[in-house]
């Protein structure tokens, strides 16, 4: 008898075991570290492997590193040995702090920063091969995707009626979806950087070598550079013209310089073209110090001017932000964890 019931209760705990092992691979943590122009943003949360999605952020975190002036001041388009230095440094960090979450799994992912650099694959798997992180350099079409991916896990919509917007430093996307599911993807190669070099070198006809920042721009600066935001923002397709006119649509501003730089400033995630017309004309005599200081003052303020000139063009009277980046979806996009 009592042998019977000593294997009736290991059985039982054979079982809560296995019940366990099964909850435990329900949930996992992830992280993923999104190399972009500005440096790595690190990522971590818990996922459900079941429905695929985000159950909680755990962590989330900015390391800078210019990568965008690196390759910008480079006449080979490399990436300087300083700031490569630099960025295995951030990356370093950013692993250290996604294992201290007991994280099962890390991926990397890498867009105009590695896409840009002529040694940008080369460093990539320097990465790897150092910290055994597989580095995916993405193109703008699957940056786009990852984007609208994550925005659409956030909130509840038909994904038809979503516009996503992401700015970066190296380039910008419009992502949307067709009747037939398949994501629509609108790339432009100007992002901030260039944008707020084109303010230094064209308008206020100023060194970069020597300033490095545009700020304190005056009046007429900020015109001009106003007048050529809304001309580079000509360039977006019109099935995007045709959708933003929607009542039914609704625009999200997704990445760093929406989700950290313009809903800081603005103090508020949901932007009207007021609003950001107000803080433009504000921005006259301000230096990065007045904007706020720190690794990104001194593109905070062309980030403003560039997001006005293209809501004036695309009549966006307002607009959702959301504070994801590409590392939201690196989460969530299977084949990164198959």
């Amino acid at each position: 008898m009592n042998i019977k019931r000593i294997s009736l209760f290991l059985s039982i705990l054979l079982l809560c075991s296995n019940l366990s092992a099964t909850t435990q691979k329900d949930k996992v943590i992830r992280a993923a570290i999104d190399i972009g122009m500005g440096g790595p943003k690190l990522q971590v949360a818990e996922i459900d492997t079941k429905t695929n999605q985000i159950v909680k952020i755990l962590h989330t975190q900015r390391y800078f590193v210019n990568f965008y002036d690196s390759i910008s001041r480079n006449p080979n388009n490399n990436l300087s040995s300083e700031v490569m230095t630099e960025g295995h440094k951030a990356f370093k960090e950013a692993i250290d702090m996604a294992y201290s979450f007991d994280t099962d799994r890390i991926v990397a992912i890498a867009t105009a920063s590695f896409r840009s650099a002529a040694n940008g694959e080369q460093f990539a798997h320097e990465i790897q091969n150092e910290t055994g992180i597989k580095v995916h350099i993405v193109d703008q079409n699957l940056e786009g995707k990852l984007a609208f991916q994550a925005i659409l896990s956030k909130i509840d919509i038909v994904a038809e009626n979503l516009v996503v917007w992401d700015v970066g430093g190296g380039s910008i996307q419009f992502i949307t979806m067709a009747p037939d599911g398949s994501c629509i993807v609108d790339c432009g190669e100007e992002g901030v950087g260039i944008f707020t070099d084109y303010i230094i070198e064209k308008i206020q006809h100023r060194n970069i070598e020597e300033c490095g920042s545009p700020n304190p721009m005056s009046i007429e600066d900020i015109n001009q550079a106003t007048a050529y935001a809304r001309n580079l923002s000509k360039k977006i397709h019109g099935i995007f013209k045709e959708k933003i006119s929607r009542s039914t649509t609704l625009i999200v501003g997704a990445g760093s310089v929406f989700g950290y730089g313009i809903a800081k400033i603005l103090n508020k995630n949901l932007l009207t073209i007021e609003d950001l017309t107000l803080a433009v004309e504000n921005l006259a005599g301000k230096t990065d110090a007045d904007l706020g200081g720190g690794d990104y003052a001194f593109c905070e303020g062309s980030n403003l001017i560039l997001v006005l000139g293209f809501m004036q063009i695309l009549n966006i009277q307002q607009m959702q932000i959301i504070n994801v980046n590409n590392a939201d979806g690196a989460l969530i996009y299977e084949p990164f964890w198959q």
